[in-house]
């Protein structure tokens, strides 16, 4: 009987201590996540949203040449997300959000651009071409990937073209900033109807989350056999 009462006492301290390990280890985990939480919270209350506009221009009755007159540019933050936008019948914008460090006055602003221009990187996708009727080319956009190298984001991105003889690409700035968990986006599919420009309106590319994540890479697809296209874009949470 005394051997029974002792394996029971010894079984029971036993499982008393493996509860308690238990909840140490669960507390414990909390509480990491928690300053994980609280350290992201503390970065992202640093930065601010500023919201953006291309100048609106002709849009060449959606000749994918007219794109070249939009850039895109964050100027000390990062890219987050873009609209491509008409504006009435024959005009085209696009609209475009940016983060940068919160209260950042004009010696910030100063220094942080000196420091990019020591550490960022300017980057193109090849010249490629374009059809022969270019306001029926805005498919040969799915030629250019616009990406930047790990660990970076992008700062600033722009089509630019060559009218002799028919081609295009994208000039673009990437600059270094500490980041995690990284994911794709795609917008929903839109028809391409005849290729022109003029079907990209209000095409939102990017994360809807913007004060909190930038812009790493983004493509167009085509698919052919549904008469439609889309936008992949990578973003990245911003830490640093």
């Amino acid at each position: 009987m005394k051997f029974y009462k002792t394996l029971f006492l010894i079984l029971l301290s036993y499982l008393i201590q493996n509860m308690v390990c238990k909840n140490i280890y669960s507390e414990q985990s909390l509480r990491t996540e928690k300053t994980r939480k609280s350290k992201r919270t503390t970065q992202q209350t640093f930065l601010t949203l500023i919201k953006k506009s291309t100048k609106t221009e002709d849009s060449g009755k959606g000749s994918i040449y007219y794109l070249d007159r939009h850039d895109m540019s964050c100027d000390i933050g990062v890219l987050t997300e873009f609209t491509f936008l008409k504006e009435g019948p024959y005009k085209l914008k696009y609209d475009f959000s940016c983060v940068q460090p919160l209260k950042c006055d004009e010696s910030c602003i100063e220094q942080l651009r000196k420091h990019d221009a020591k550490t960022c990187k300017s980057m193109s996708t090849p010249v490629n071409d374009i059809n022969s009727d270019d306001k029926r080319s805005m498919n040969f956009l799915d030629r250019h990937h616009v990406k930047c190298p790990d660990g970076m984001l992008l700062t600033r991105a722009k089509m630019e073209s060559k009218r002799n003889p028919n081609k295009i690409y994208y000039n673009y700035t990437c600059c270094p900033h500490k980041v995690e968990e990284c994911k794709e986006i795609k917008t929903p599919p839109m028809p391409y109807k005849n290729f022109s420009t003029d079907v990209m309106d209000k095409c939102r590319v990017g994360d809807p989350e913007p004060l909190k994540r930038g812009i790493k890479e983004f493509k167009m697809e085509m698919d052919y056999g549904k008469n439609t296209f889309i936008y992949k874009s990578t973003t990245c949470l911003i830490i640093g």
